[in-house]
């Protein structure tokens, strides 16, 4: 899971125990250190602290299915 932070950066959040979920379509607030590595995702958090905010957003789309070209 990914989350835009200030200025622009990108913050891998894959390590959040329990993990927000982006289909309920709400804001949320959080908060983690640094570990100083890149993932392909972007700058990886640990001991990520996060709470629902009560912001509604859209909910995630789900992901397209990938078709297969004939040919």
């Amino acid at each position: 899971m990914v989350v835009r932070g200030p200025g622009g950066g990108y913050y891998d959040i894959s390590g959040a125990s329990p993990a927000p979920d982006p289909a309920k379509g709400v804001g949320i607030s959080l908060q983690g250190r640094d570990l100083g590595e890149n993932t392909q995702c972007g700058r990886k958090l640990a001991d990520v602290k996060w709470s629902y905010l009560n912001v509604q957003c859209a909910a995630a789309a789900p992901a397209p299915a990938e078709t297969e070209k004939a040919g």
